[in-house]
This record gives structure tokens, sequence and C-alpha cells, in this order.
């Protein structure tokens, strides 16, 4: 899950939408920080915010976000 500056909320299978329908190109992505958690040998927490520039039908624009996602290390990897 992700959020923008007004709270509202994007999961995986919205950016996949948004991607393949055409109706929004990421111009860039930025990390503005990123923090992580070692939670067991296998098991990492990543809070982080980014800024994506962006673009649509109606112009250009910015999204700021915070995430939180969970990495698991499967098969040695």
């Amino acid at each position: 899950m992700q959020y923008d500056e007004t709270g509202k909320p994007s999961t995986r299978q919205d950016l996949i939408r948004y991607l393949t329908s055409g109706a929004i190109r990421f111009l860039s992505m930025t990390s503005t920080g990123r923090n992580i958690h070692l939670l067991g040998d296998d098991v990492a927490m990543v809070h982080g915010s980014a800024e994506d520039g962006s673009s649509e039908r109606t112009g250009r624009f910015a999204v700021n976000y915070v995430y939180t996602d969970i990495v698991v290390k499967r098969n040695g990897r």
C-alpha cells in the first residue's frame, strides 16, 4: 500500500492498472527517504517516501507518498 499527500491509498494492482491503461505515465521516481528494519534472518520492513513526476491527459504533476514494504527472502534470494 502507498498513500499520497491527501491520504489516498493505492495498491500494486492500482499502479499496474494506471500504467497499462495509458491514463498516466511516470516521468520520474525519486526516493526522498528510506529506513530498513530487519525483523529476522529472512524478513525486512522498508518504510520510505518518494516523489513521482507524472503526466496524464490534463497535464504534468508531482505526487509525494509514503510506503511500507515487507521483503521476504525465499530460496536464498
